[in-house]
């Protein structure tokens, strides 16, 4: 499962708690982590809560040590994902164009062949898709053009420069937001659908368009949307990154090919308990053994599933 990290905190923390005790009620072990994104090789800031479910008859944990996939290039900036596709203004680009192959060129010679062709695999696409630009008012572009690259509008009202938004200027500090060529892109979210404002372009005055939302979440570009601009935005906020998915797949097969390759077919002894009176029962073993200060002598079976019990018990333990 993949969700937003403040599912963590969501209701004082019920929801991720509840999460994890059903998940084990019905024959799971349950691992969760955060991953950044950027360290996957997708050019955003995004950081996602994964929890994952590993089958009581499967020995062993799921470590849960996710490698960028072998295509990814490490951490790369925005600029990589984006900049060779055609220059456009406010309101302007069609549904389907062409690519503009002497900006690729000079892209190429700046940020390199790999984000482009091994993650978004351009070679595969004759035509480009949805980089159309929403229109955004006059009032609005006046203030884009304020803003430096890597600027939002609390740090240009700082440096002196006036907005004419109507936001509240001491609450809505990031509600204008250019993005930076060297850096990776803020999360992209569903949000877009209403208003691009937090994903102005680095060096064009216009918000991002669909298809480079979709390139910064590193979905390659033969990949068709919607034809609604407002669908196409919510549908690819709301989706898991492409490379992310990729890694946490080649991490579980990795697990899986290992634990497959072991004979064993039964449950093993080591498993998680399967009710709470099992579970106290093991858990009672290492509480004893602690009393004693015999810890160290008790078999690592026994102590397994003392240990998988307690996680069983208080599943709010992390």
């Amino acid at each position: 499962m993949e969700n937003v990290l403040g599912i963590r905190s969501a209701a004082g923390g019920r929801y991720f708690t509840r999460v994890h005790e059903e998940a084990r009620a019905i024959g799971y072990r349950v691992h969760s982590q955060i991953e950044r994104a950027h360290d996957l090789g997708v050019p955003q800031k995004r950081q996602r809560q994964l929890i994952i479910g590993t089958r009581h008859d499967l020995p062993d944990y799921f470590r849960g040590d996710l490698v960028r996939p072998p295509r990814a290039q490490p951490c790369p900036p925005l600029g990589a994902a984006i900049c060779d596709l055609p220059i456009l203004r406010a309101g302007g680009g069609d549904e389907i164009a062409e690519y503009d192959q002497q900006r690729r060129k000079t892209h190429i010679e700046k940020y390199g062949r790999r984000y482009l062709h091994d993650v978004l695999e351009v070679h595969r696409s004759s035509k480009l898709t949805a980089h159309r630009a929403r229109p955004h008012s006059e009032r609005d572009l006046r203030d884009f053009a304020k803003l430096h690259e890597g600027d939002n509008c609390g740090k240009a009202l700082k440096r002196g420069e006036t907005f004419e938004f109507p936001y509240d200027k001491g609450s809505f500090k990031d509600r204008y937001t250019r993005q930076d060529r060297n850096a990776p892109c803020s999360t992209i979210v569903a949000h877009l659908s209403k208003d691009g404002l937090m994903f102005i372009h680095p060096t064009q005055n216009r918000s991002l368009t669909a298809r480079e939302a979709a390139r910064i979440q590193s979905f390659p570009d033969w990949f068709e949307f919607p034809v609604s601009r407002t669908h196409q935005y919510r549908v690819i906020g709301n989706a898991v990154p492409p490379l992310v998915a990729e890694a946490v797949g080649l991490t579980v097969r990795s697990y899986l090919e290992k634990v497959m390759t072991r004979k064993k077919s039964t449950r093993p002894e080591s498993s998680s308990p399967v009710n709470e009176a099992e579970a106290v029962q093991l858990m009672l073993v290492l509480v004893d053994a602690g009393k004693e200060k015999r810890l160290q002598k008790l078999s690592e079976n026994d102590f397994r599933r003392g240990w998988y019990a307690i996680s069983f018990l208080f599943p709010g333990l992390h």
